[in-house]
């Protein structure tokens, strides 16, 4: 691997630092880079391997190398070694960072580095807590508090894991912000605890909406009675997840599935992905008949199949369609698809996407259909990541095969 990013010129990220590092043994360049970057600022310190700390502490003119607070500012200039080469003034360096992040432990970060640079700094005076909690009402931020303060007690020995630091909540609130729900439960199988489980959450849903309980609207910050709209339900993952729309769709809760994969395997939106790539390659003829086949034109196999055998092609572009009129409607379907496809790059991915829906009138179909208020979000939900791509100007190619990718 060596031999060949060599060979070929290039450089991974570790290679970036190695090299850096090196670089700042020469003194001459390391005076040098001081005197450009007079005052350093890193966010997000418990990010940071050892390598990168050892870069930011030399650039600094701190001693040694070593690399590092929940939401903790830190500014450099208190009592400290210098490395050779030229020391900086004080205050110099600032580092922000949240040691309970660095679970995560990205990029091979280490809380015991962010913890000895934080030690570095000296005492309290150069180290500044930020404990506000501006997003959440004080019964989320005690039980927080009360939860985490037993687990992240710190190591008698050691700075491999820090210490729980209690945040304060800015924002007011009352009454209980987490409970757990009890629930009956017919059985052990864990289909039978999803079942019970997703019941369980819709009534409390239902319960919050019709009990009247207010909250802060996010717009006009006044207080007012919670609506659906406000209410996330997070899973582990999508697995079992069809147990909470049917309880969702029994408790009459409008819902919206979010993120990953499960949402590209709906019907609908399989549909839309059909009917856009086709567009865009008139000569995938799967896709062409399966758009054909969907909803947004509505032909059925036997119609397909008959149109196939009396002659007819599946080709768009110039179509081979049977005489004697029996397949007008086809003929109609294959001329808007033709349109779209020559119109495609000047009406860009949401112009394409929204007139395929009014020429079909899918929108208006699909509430037609069983759960057709989720259908609509759905494909409501892809006109908006059509509007998303074509405000990054992408083409429509990039956003038809990034919407067939998904599932």
């Amino acid at each position: 691997v060596e031999k060949r990013k060599r060979r070929e010129g290039v450089l991974d990220f570790d290679d970036l630092l190695i090299k850096t590092r090196s670089l700042l043994e020469d003194r001459a360049v390391l005076r040098s880079l001081r005197r450009r970057y007079t005052h350093i600022l890193v966010d997000e310190f418990q990010d940071t391997d050892s390598l990168q700390a050892e870069i930011i502490m030399l650039l600094s003119g701190m001693a040694g190398g070593e690399g590092s607070s929940r939401e903790e500012a830190s500014g450099a200039g208190s009592p400290g070694r210098r490395t050779p080469g030229g020391g900086s003034a004080p205050g110099n360096l600032f580092i922000v960072g949240d040691p309970k992040q660095s679970i995560y432990r990205f990029r091979n970060a280490d809380v015991e580095i962010y913890e000895k640079v934080k030690m570095s700094f000296g005492g309290d005076e150069s180290r500044l807590k930020i404990t506000q909690n501006f997003r959440s009402v004080p019964g989320i931020t005690q039980w927080v508090n009360g939860t985490f303060s037993k687990i992240m007690t710190g190591p008698e020995e050691g700075l491999f894991q820090t210490r729980y630091e209690p945040i304060h909540a800015r924002r007011e609130g009352e009454g209980a912000a987490v409970v757990s729900l009890r629930f009956e439960r017919d059985g052990e199988k864990v289909n039978e605890v999803r079942r019970a489980e997703s019941e369980a959450v819709a009534g409390y849903i239902r319960g919050l909406v019709a009990g009247g309980r207010e909250i802060m609207d996010p717009v006009s910050r006044q207080m007012r009675p919670v609506m659906f709209g406000d209410v996330a339900v997070i899973y582990r993952g999508t697995t079992g997840i069809d147990y909470y729309e049917d309880a969702f769709r029994h408790a009459a809760i409008p819902y919206i599935v979010e993120g990953g994969k499960l949402y590209y395997t709906r019907q609908e939106v399989r549909d839309l992905s059909a009917a856009l790539w086709a567009i865009e390659d008139p000569g995938d003829s799967a896709a062409l008949v399966a758009s054909l086949r969907s909803g947004l034109f509505g032909f059925s196999d036997e119609e397909l199949f008959l149109f196939k055998m009396d002659g007819g092609s599946f080709d768009y572009i110039e179509p081979r369609v049977p005489g004697g009129g029996g397949y007008s409607d086809i003929a109609e379907a294959f001329a808007l698809l033709r349109e779209l496809h020559f119109s495609r790059n000047t009406l860009g991915p949401a112009g394409t996407f929204k007139r395929l829906l009014r020429m079909t009138r899918y929108l208006e179909l699909s509430v037609t259909r069983p759960h057709g208020a989720q259908r609509v979000r759905n494909i409501r939900k892809a006109v908006g990541n059509a509007r998303e791509f074509s405000a990054r100007l992408h083409s429509y190619r990039y956003f038809a095969r990034w919407f067939r990718d998904q599932e």
